[in-house]
């Protein structure tokens, strides 16, 4: 278990040094995280955090993010 949470903080501290590292604003995760959260429960029942990193590599962002969820909801098709 104890390797579990310092895996999960030594992820998170990489995420912010890479972030630091990209000259971005450092509420722009938090602000990325909620906005991401706010689309994905649409679709899903989400159990766990959304845990965003991002990577710039030569002339692209990669982007990950991950969540658990515990089931997908009905989609309906948009009027026209």
């Amino acid at each position: 278990m104890k390797g579990k949470v310092l895996n999960n903080e030594l992820a998170r501290l990489e995420n912010v040094i890479s972030l630091d590292r990209l000259s971005l604003n450092k509420n722009f995760n938090e602000l990325l995280v909620k906005d991401l959260e706010n689309l994905l429960k649409e679709y899903f029942d989400i159990s766990s955090n959304i845990e965003v990193s991002l990577l710039k590599a030569e002339n692209k962002y990669f982007v990950k993010i991950e969540c658990n969820a515990v089931r997908v909801k009905p989609f309906f098709q948009m009027p026209r």
